[in-house]
């Protein structure tokens, strides 16, 4: 890895640009290389990559290389980590101060590597799955690894306790294999618990169980019957700072809906429901922004007619909801819209006669991202205030992504997502107004001539009121008439 003499180390060397400042940049040297950068707050960032050189060098192992900088992006520690090349399946997590490599062999062996953050330290952990496990997700804690995975009759969920090496499976079996269908699952660092929400029929009816871990061990459950009408498709959990829970994600008009048509969010606490609010979408603040105004105007008038009659119209969506922030006794519940593409692929075959024919097939071409929305609710969820922003997003995932990234900053919401060679910043106020809003070029460099002929860009909150942006980059110099390909890393400031 060739560290380029383009390295900023000062504190605002770019120019600002109202309320957003890229105050640090360093690149990479781009050798044809895994790489990724892992933020740990205040503890600095984690930088992943895989070089070719050294797969080279090592015939018999998988390297990556690990290095990690302090939040004034110097260069702190390196280390290699080591898979033996036999292991196929490569996944990964994060935790508050922990990264996990998770390699897996055809025979189920696995290897764990737990690098710590800041120390860059590496313990590593052997054991062997059961056969015939289809693996679908790791999550993680800073003592615990979590793997979803299922057969072709249950759902198991794998625990690895990292400090002792102790194992334990929880096994899932559907009371209707028909109805049955994991919702959610994800490990909470800020509470240090792992959420597990799923849906089966129980007692003839459609119920939603949350189960909650702590230290490896389920520790409390929530029964939510579904009723007859309003469906959850999804969910995520959040622990508030009354030790109660808030359950929200989308539902739709039948438990087999893919896409939604409103949102729900539910206060759990006690083994209790203390309410559950429905949101439908065209009850959010410009949640149509996206559509042509005649549109717009069209189902809003709808709207109103059957309002009078006392009935309600839905706008169907796939939706990505985030983690709910607390803020002043508020929860902000932050959600990104998209919807399935597809394109038509054409190829020749042979006829039996010996010719040719051409046939067609229709294919997924990935999700488009449109808008994102914003809904505040007070702890008996009733509504504060919402709004909805446009995306930007230049090109389509094929799996369910999400690039909004919040902070609270001076009392202000602030939002910034990046995609090509722009990322995206916008302010609302306590009221939910859009106060600010910008565009910026993830380069400023003092020297004019230079341009960015190509880039991919991710962008994550980092700490406090600090943002980073990531990405593959070709730079051209246009005096020089050179190019170079670099792994660029900005470090970006908001001051609403």
């Amino acid at each position: 890895m060739k560290l380029f003499h383009f390295l900023f180390c000062s504190f605002f060397i770019f120019n600002i640009y109202g309320q957003t400042t890229i105050v640090q940049r360093i690149e990479f040297a781009s050798e044809n290389q895994i790489t990724q950068t892992i933020p740990f707050g205040n503890n600095g960032l984690l930088y992943q990559n895989n070089i070719e050189k050294k797969a080279k060098q090592d015939k018999n192992n998988t390297v990556n290389s690990y290095t990690l900088f302090n939040t004034n992006l110097d260069k702190v520690k390196t280390i290699d980590v080591k898979t033996p090349k036999k292991y196929s399946v490569h996944l990964e997590s994060k935790s508050a101060h922990k990264f996990f490599e998770i390699a897996i062999d055809k025979h189920k062996n696995y290897i764990i590597h737990a690098i710590s953050i800041p120390q860059l330290d590496v313990t590593s952990l052997h054991g062997k799955l059961p056969k015939n496990l289809y693996i679908h997700a790791v999550e993680s804690l800073d003592d615990y690894i979590f793997i979803k995975a299922s057969t072709r009759k249950f759902y198991f969920i794998f625990i690895k306790n990292m400090i002792t090496g102790e194992e334990s499976f929880t096994q899932y079996t559907p009371v209707s294999a028909h109805d049955f269908n994991m919702l959610g699952f994800k490990a909470d660092s800020s509470s240090n618990e792992l959420y597990i929400i799923y849906r089966d029929k129980i007692n003839n009816e459609i119920t939603t169980i949350v189960e909650i871990y702590t230290q490896g061990k389920k520790s409390n459950e929530f029964i939510i019957p579904n009723g007859t009408e309003k469906f959850l498709l999804n969910g995520s959990l959040f622990k508030t700072k009354d030790n109660a829970y808030i359950l929200c994600g989308t539902f739709g008009n039948s438990h087999k809906d893919m896409m939604s048509v409103g949102i729900y969010i539910c206060k759990l606490k006690h083994k209790k429901i203390e309410f559950i609010q429905f949101v439908n979408y065209l009850d959010i603040k410009n949640f149509m922004i996206n559509l042509p105004e005649k549109k717009q105007e069209r189902i809003i008038k709808r709207k109103e007619k059957k309002e009078k009659k006392g009935n309600d119209i839905f706008i169907s969506y796939m939706i990505a909801p985030h983690k709910i922030i607390e803020y002043n006794n508020e929860y902000i519940l932050i959600a990104e819209a998209f919807y399935p593409t597809y394109k038509q692929e054409c190829y020749t075959v042979p006829t039996g006669s010996g010719g040719t024919t051409t046939q067609c097939t229709v294919v997924f071409n990935g999700y488009e991202y449109t808008h994102y929305f914003i809904y505040t609710f007070d702890q008996k969820g009733n509504p504060i205030w919402s709004n909805t922003k446009k995306m930007n997003i230049s090109y389509k995932p094929f799996r369910v992504e999400t690039f909004v990234n919040a902070n609270i900053t001076n009392n202000n919401l602030v939002t910034l997502y990046g995609t090509d060679k722009e990322f995206y910043y916008t302010a609302f106020n306590q009221k939910g107004e859009e106060i600010s809003s910008e565009t910026h070029i993830s380069i400023t460099s003092e020297n004019e001539s230079e341009s960015i002929k190509k880039s991919s860009m991710i962008t994550e909150h980092w700490y406090d009121n600090f943002f980073i942006a990531y990405g593959f980059q070709k730079i051209k110099n246009t005096d020089e008439k050179e190019k170079r390909n670099v792994f660029f890393i900005n470090k970006i400031e908001v001051k609403p």
